[in-house]
């Protein structure tokens, strides 16, 4: 193994990590990198193989040479790919870390709304400020009220704008196809 391979496989690696975490939310990013990543080991695994087998024909150590780079090129951006794969997992363990939120703070909106007569405007008013959101819903309203009902909202990030939805009235979570498109409360 070359200097070159020894410096590049680990920063494929960490690049292809890295990559998994940052497209936890952003899933048009992630999915461009991930099919431009498969359309180049493709190319390069094609180009690896011509390269070896005009090597050996032609006895030639420059093709073989170059079609080990070509095939170290393939492997960073299989590499590079596979992060699409690990940045969905992370993205579902996202979402079910915001339920299992949701769900733990159920009580606490129902006992304001017995000691109040309505269901807090906001979720600050049940929820004290030094516990940190889960980053699912960091960055996004996830509850909403009209003071008789209330539901919590946790978009899915992709395609579409799909999420799942838990309702006062229907005391369950349902995945909704568009999330926009939810009736007034």
């Amino acid at each position: 193994m070359n200097r070159i391979s020894i410096i590049t496989l680990p920063v494929a690696l960490l690049a292809s990590i890295l990559l998994a975490f940052y497209g936890r939310e952003k899933f048009y990013f992630i999915g461009i990198i991930g099919f431009i990543t498969l359309l180049i080991s493709g190319a390069s695994l094609l180009f690896t193989l011509l390269l070896s087998i005009l090597g050996k024909i032609k006895k030639s150590t420059k093709l073989i040479t170059v079609s080990k780079y070509t095939g170290l090129l393939m492997l960073i951006n299989l590499l590079l790919f596979c992060s699409v794969f690990i940045s969905s997992e992370i993205a579902h363990h996202d979402t079910e870390q915001a339920k299992t939120f949701c769900d733990s703070i159920l009580v606490k909106v129902e006992q304001y709304k017995s000691e109040n007569g309505k269901y807090p405007n906001s979720i600050d008013k049940v929820i004290s400020d030094d516990i940190k959101l889960p980053i699912r819903i960091r960055s996004y309203s996830f509850y909403q009220t009209n003071g008789n009902r209330y539901r919590f909202v946790i978009p899915i990030i992709g395609p579409n704008p799909s999420g799942y939805v838990y309702e006062s009235k229907n005391r369950n979570w349902e995945l909704i196809d568009f999330i926009f498109d939810l009736e007034e409360l």
